[in-house]
Order: C-alpha cells, then sequence, then structure tokens
C-alpha cells in the first residue's frame, strides 16, 4: 500500500515540474489582399489679382461713400494667359493640372500686376504678386492718418461664398475692439473698405484677414499725399509666410537717401519718409526682437535694430543712418512674429518724385519663376538665411548667370525688361523682385503657390 503511494505522489511531482505549453494555431483562408494606391491631379490653382487702383469719393472725388477704380494694372503671368493683360476690375487667373505628377509651384503658374499712377491723388508705382486663397492671412503696413489712407480689398477666387472676419492690431494692442468688421464676400467677387474710417488717426497697425468658409486673397492699399500732390502709393499684399521665429526680408535697395534726408529739412510735410520696420505679434505672449540690416559685400554698412512687442499688437522701429546700398533684413524674436519693412525712394529734388514700398518677409524656397515687367529696371535680391553657402543659378532670357552666396550674405542681379526669370538654388533662398520705374518704386516677393496632387491607399477586403 505504501508502495503504491510513493508511486502516486511521484507522478504528480511530474506533473507540476513540466510546463503546460499551449499549441500555435494558425489559419487563413484565401490569399492577403494588397493595398492599391491612386494619386490623383492637385485642385486648379486660382491666382486672384486685386486689378487697378482704388480711388475714395467716386470718379469725381467729392461722393465720399464712392470706392472706384482709377486705371488699369498689368497683369505679367507664367504659365497661363490671363483672359485681360490690362485691367482695372479684379481677375482670376486659373490653370488646371492635366497629370498627377506635375508640382505646382512658381514654375508651373504664377502672376503679378503692376500699375503706374501720375495724378493728383495716386501718385506712384504700385505692384504685388496675385495671391491664391487662404482662410487666415496677416498684412504688414497700412497708416490712416492725416494725408495717408488705408484700403482692405478681399477677393474671393472661388466658386463659394465666404463670410470673413477682420482684426487690427495697434501698438496698444487690437483696434475697433475685438473684431475690427466683418464682410461677407460672394464667390468670384471683391469687397473693398475704407480703414480710415474703422480705425482713423492709426499710424503703427496689422491687418488678420480670417475666412469662416472658403479662403480669401487679402490686399491693402496705401496712398499718401502731402498738401495737394501726390506722395506715393502701394499694393501691401498678405504675408507670403506665417508668423515665424526667424525671418528674411529681402529688396532693401535705398536709393535716394540724401535726396531724402533734404526734402524732410526743407518741408515738415515730408516728415514722414522715414525708414521703418514694423513687426506684428498676434500672439498672447510680449517678445523681444532683433533685426540685423545686412550691406552685401563690405560697404554698404548696415545696422542692428532691437525692440519688443506686447502680444496682440505691432510695433514700428526707425531704420535710419543708411546710406544708398543694397541691404537686406533678417530679424530673430523670442516667439513667431510677422514683419515687413517700410522702403522710401526719393527721386530729384526741384520736382521730387516720392515713392514707397512695403517689403514683407519672404519663405525661402528652392526654384521658383517670376515675369520681369516690360519697363523700368527689374532687380532681384537674394538672401541665404541658411548656415551653408548657397550657389544659384539666374536664368532669363539667353542669360545664366550663376550666384555664389555666403551663409546670412545676399546677391542682387539685374535682370532684361519684359523676359522670365527662373533660378534654381542648391540651398533655399529668400528672393524679391525690385522694380523701379521713373524713380518710382514698388517690391514683389518671388514666391511658390499651388496645390498638391493627393495620394490614397485603398484595401479591399
Amino acid at each position: 500500500m505504501l508502495k503504491r503511494i510513493l508511486i502516486l505522489l511521484t507522478i504528480a511531482a511530474l506533473a507540476v515540474a513540466t510546463p503546460f505549453v499551449l499549441p500555435r494555431l494558425h489559419a487563413q483562408v484565401g490569399l492577403l489582399p494588397t493595398a492599391q494606391t491612386a494619386t490623383s491631379p492637385a485642385a486648379e490653382l486660382r491666382l486672384a489679382c486685386p486689378g487697378g487702383l482704388y480711388q475714395t469719393g467716386g470718379t469725381s472725388g467729392t461722393s465720399l461713400s464712392k470706392i472706384v477704380h482709377a486705371g488699369a494694372a498689368k497683369i505679367y503671368a507664367i504659365g497661363t494667359s490671363p483672359k485681360k493683360v490690362k485691367t482695372s476690375k479684379f481677375e482670376i487667373i486659373t490653370k488646371r493640372q492635366d497629370s498627377a505628377g506635375s508640382v505646382q509651384d512658381s514654375n508651373w503658374m504664377t502672376a503679378m500686376q503692376l500699375q503706374l499712377s501720375a495724378t493728383d491723388t495716386l501718385g506712384g508705382l504700385a505692384a504685388t504678386s496675385c495671391l491664391q486663397a487662404r482662410t487666415d492671412s496677416t498684412l504688414i503696413g497700412g497708416d490712416t492718418t492725416t494725408g495717408h489712407e488705408t484700403l482692405l480689398t478681399v477677393v474671393n477666387p472661388g466658386k463659394v461664398d465666404s463670410s470673413v472676419r477682420v482684426i487690427a492690431y495697434g501698438s496698444a494692442g487690437r483696434l475697433g475692439g475685438q473684431d475690427l468688421t466683418d464682410l461677407a464676400v460672394s464667390a468670384s467677387t471683391a469687397q473693398v473698405i475704407s480703414l480710415n474710417g474703422l480705425i482713423p488717426d492709426a499710424p503703427t497697425f496689422s491687418i488678420r484677414v480670417i475666412a469662416n468658409g472658403p479662403g480669401v486673397a487679402a490686399f491693402l492699399q496705401q496712398r499718401t499725399v502731402h498738401g495737394t500732390k501726390a506722395a506715393g502709393l502701394d499694393w501691401i499684399q498678405a504675408a507670403p509666410s506665417d508668423s515665424v521665429s526667424s525671418a528674411v526680408i529681402p529688396g532693401v535697395l535705398v536709393r535716394g537717401a540724401a535726396a531724402a534726408a533734404a526734402l524732410k529739412k526743407q518741408s515738415s510735410a515730408y516728415s514722414d519718409i522715414q525708414m521703418v520696420l514694423r513687426v506684428n505679434n498676434r500672439g498672447s505672449k510680449p517678445t523681444k526682437f532683433t533685426a540685423q540690416i545686412f550691406g552685401e559685400g563690405a560697404t554698404p554698412f548696415g545696422t542692428v535694430l532691437q525692440g519688443s512687442v506686447a502680444g496682440q499688437s505691432t510695433v514700428d522701429v526707425p531704420i535710419s543712418g543708411l546710406k544708398d546700398g543694397d541691404y537686406s533684413a533678417q530679424l530673430t524674436s523670442d516667439v513667431p512674429v510677422t514683419a515687413s519693412v517700410l522702403l522710401f525712394r526719393v527721386h530729384g529734388t526741384s520736382a521730387p518724385v516720392v515713392d514707397y514700398s512695403w517689403l514683407q518677409q519672404v519663405p525661402a524656397i528652392s526654384t521658383g519663376s517670376i515675369a520681369v515687367a516690360s519697363s523700368g529696371i527689374s532687380k532681384i535680391s537674394f538672401v541665404n538665411p541658411a548656415a551653408t553657402s548657397a550657389e544659384v543659378s539666374v536664368r532669363f532670357g539667353a542669360t545664366t548667370k550663376t550666384l555664389k552666396i555666403a551663409p546670412g550674405a545676399q546677391s542682387t542681379v539685374q535682370i532684361d525688361q519684359g523676359t522670365r526669370v527662373s533660378f534654381e538654388a542648391s540651398v533655399p533662398v529668400a528672393a524679391s523682385m525690385v522694380i523701379d520705374v521713373d524713380g518710382t518704386l514698388a517690391v514683389v516677393p518671388l514666391i511658390n503657390q499651388g496645390n498638391r496632387s493627393v495620394t490614397t491607399s485603398v484595401t479591399v477586403r
């Protein structure tokens, strides 16, 4: 009996010591399906041009509630033929992508408009890129003090109506309350309003346009009159890049600095001829910033600006002491901001021509194109914001030029009239085209706009 009990205990011990392993089960019914990918062409690209300059007061200048077009703008396009080469009203330029492999950028399609005006109330050269619609745009520039007027133009290039909120950031916070105004912009239409009535006597501000629905293209038109004589105008386009903590502003080509200084001494009416750096902080936290104005080559010498801007605010910092020469601005800040430079041009002394342009911060790109005006002198300013040297191949007409730009440096090249200029860079560079027609001034950034192809992966089980 004892022997049987010992045998049973031994068997039980062996059972406990032996690991219990479940078998691995594998089951497959049929073949595993393979995912299928399909790439569709990008959506049609639609660019909005604001058209001819606007004049308040109607054609007579006495009807306060009327805003009418004054003259016609000339459109220069690449990759498509605009419906009109010259247009007084806004123009929408479109191009449809035929294949999914094409990349929509300025080499594929781009457009800008240019208009020279020489009336008693509108005098100067105004140019802007034709813009793709965006749901959130920031415009850095403008002035509504005595002798200055700023109009906001909002174009809806789409096929669906949109509503728009307009916010103004002044030197001490938002102007005109939480929202400055609301606009309803129907499909394929434009709305124009004067900011002088909404934010009067405001020397420093920036505008934010938020679309609740389809995107819109936003522009500011600023003009200046000294007494009874026009003294400059400009189209201010929406900043090509979002708020950033490191911004580049190419194209600060100073000319007529001595003439400008003499003119300011002759009359207090010209006291507003002052280059400034305008910085907008639409965030909630205050920030400090530093801007370095670099000259091209060993001379001319630039300068360094430092400042701070509160949240939801805009500040101006004067730029003084620059002699004639080619410069660029490079700005760094603690938090993302948006910046521009107001550049003046004074030509002649006995009957001086005064004009100005707001130069926007420009994102760096590796390749791009722009159409060159058929009149005047056009130069492109390239800035290398990278930590390594850039080699830039610039092509226009039958000419090819190779630029070697050191880190943080710039290079300027004059372009033949009426040509298409294209460039390729070994590292991304920022660029703007500076246009001078009979002493007047306009600056247009080189930017890439476009939609992207959509690739879809589908698995059917």
